[in-house]
């Protein structure tokens, strides 16, 4: 064998042995998308490890590229039941959605919709997701999508931006000699009554200088300097307001009626200590828990190596110092370089959510306090989610019930009547729908200003359809865990006492029932 052939020999293998290593990396990191879908709703997949954890996951995915590429989709609010099912959706055609939120006290849902860097609506739903009232700043300030939340007095706290320009000549940043006329981005805070009345007005740059920011890892710009970069507004429990700055690395604590800095956690001028902990970076989600302390998610854009967590810290303000009671590093570890947030349920399990991520690493987890993974969320590839939350509303979202009838050779699944849209996860948009073949099926209604999806329904076996289907879920357990109850509707309900249902068992098999008192022990 001569020299030439040898060299193509050996760089045929090596391009074998390439392509090899190639296909096994992207076997490893694909994706096995795992529930059914209505048409314009991104794809994910989603595993439960522990069936004790109950609630509705809240997120608003969006697709990380630019508007104007073809085949964009905006981002929309998107609910998905404890087992991954798509329970609600609205998909819009202009407008990008972020921070779905639900709201406990008010039982309300809020979210924010984008249109332009000049224009957003904060958009407040009712429990039924009818839109009840909308929110955007003013007084010449413009939007920021970071933020809006109901605070505990009941007015709407909105996230903006207003800049002036600042004489920085005399510092260096990273090594950039500052301008004479910086253009500084301040953050806003806008407070609103249910009048839309604005009761309270807070802008950084009247009380942060910009040399508190970290320029190495967050950059400066003398034409838009984002310098400390407002990213998350919440109540502290004296009835003054928390705001995360992550190109401050810290968190401040405001008075509610002064704007003056009450304490800085972490940062250039942290006022605490961090006796266990080496400190956070590049943080979302400041959040006061129920026992008193408080929790970030920590991105850890300063961090060597970066790794991101969630973490929570009780405060002692007579000795200031921060002392991590507790914190969830996963493994492997995962790095955000943005986004994200962690929210602690009552029953200290912790949602952490990873933002800007990408497969292998995952995208939603849920972890109980002893960091045990009990379900996890994994987006497409660029698709990704501010934050999310977990909520339990008092009452249960009514979900369609999916019936099964057939002839002598055809199965049909059929939603209730009466509606004015109809989707399945088939693509088909009417009342009925005949099937040929195993898989599982929804269908999604209107319900409120977005849709609404039934309990998924199981074909295993398409000789026996309506006998065989299951639904094996139950969102909000009755005092009977063996069934689903619906209204004559057709509406998923939690029954109440002497009354008329639709009982539905995991085999499938509906019948009419009525319900006693004496039935019930809650």
């Amino acid at each position: 064998m001569n020299i030439l052939k040898m060299k193509l020999l050996r760089n045929t293998v090596i391009i074998s042995l390439l392509l090899s290593l190639i296909i096994i990396g992207t076997s490893l990191h694909a994706q096995t998308f795992n529930r059914p879908l209505p048409p314009g709703v991104f794809p994910y997949e989603f595993v439960r490890n522990d069936s004790s954890a109950f609630g509705y996951y809240l997120l608003a995915p969006y697709k990380l590229n630019a508007q104007n590429t073809p085949g964009y989709i905006h981002g929309f609010p998107l609910l998905l039941d404890e087992n991954g099912y798509v329970l609600w959706y609205r998909t819009v055609d202009s407008g990008n959605a972020s921070n779905l939120a639900f709201h406990d006290q008010q039982q309300l849902y809020t979210f924010i919709t984008t249109y332009s860097q000049t224009f957003s609506e904060c958009v407040v739903m009712n429990s039924v997701f009818e839109p009840i009232d909308t929110f955007t700043v003013t007084n010449g300030v413009l939007p920021d999508a970071h933020e809006f939340t109901i605070l505990a007095n009941g007015n709407y706290a909105l996230a903006g931006r207003k800049d002036s320009v600042m004489d920085l000549s005399a510092y260096t940043f990273a090594g950039i000699q500052g301008s004479a006329i910086t253009h500084v981005r301040g953050f806003v805070l806008q407070e609103f009554n249910a009048q839309h009345q604005l009761v309270f007005q807070w802008n950084s740059n009247d009380h942060i200088f910009p040399t508190e920011s970290f320029p190495a890892f967050y950059g400066y710009n003398a034409a838009d300097f984002d310098y400390c970069h407002g990213n998350a507004i919440s109540d502290d429990d004296d009835g003054n307001l928390l705001i995360s700055f992550r190109h401050l690395n810290a968190v401040y604590k405001i008075n509610h009626t002064t704007g003056a800095i009450i304490w800085r956690l972490g940062g250039k001028s942290s006022d605490f200590t961090f006796p266990n902990d080496y400190r956070f970076s590049g943080q979302h989600d400041i959040q006061k828990i129920a026992n008193g302390n408080y929790t970030v998610f920590d991105n850890g854009n300063s961090h060597t190596p970066k790794r991101s967590r969630g973490i929570e810290y009780h405060l002692d303000t007579a000795v200031m110092t921060a002392t991590r009671v507790w914190t969830y590093l996963n493994t492997p570890v995962v790095y955000s370089s943005a986004m994200g947030s962690h929210q602690t349920t009552a029953d200290r399990n912790h949602l952490l959510s990873y933002g800007l991520v990408f497969r292998p690493d995952p995208s939603i987890q849920l972890v109980d306090d002893v960091g045990n993974l009990l379900t996890e969320i994994n987006l497409a590839d660029s698709v990704q989610t501010y934050r999310a939350r977990l909520a339990m509303p008092a009452q249960p979202i009514p979900r369609p019930a999916v019936s099964c009838s057939t002839n002598l050779t055809d199965v049909f699944l059929s939603a209730p009547g009466g509606y004015q849209k109809y989707v399945w996860s088939t693509g088909d948009t009417t009342a009925t729908i005949q099937i040929t073949q195993t898989g599982v099926y929804q269908v999604w209604v209107n319900y409120g200003c977005g849709m609404v999806g039934s309990l998924p329904f199981f074909v295993d076996d398409i000789t026996n359809v309506c006998g065989a289907a299951a639904i094996p879920e139950n969102p909000f357990p009755a005092i009977n865990e063996k069934y689903h109850f619906f209204d004559l509707l057709g509406r998923q309900v939690l029954p109440k006492r002497d009354g008329i249902y639709l009982q539905q068992d995991y085999s499938g098999k509906t019948k009419l029932r009525y319900i006693r008192s004496v039935e019930f022990s809650r």
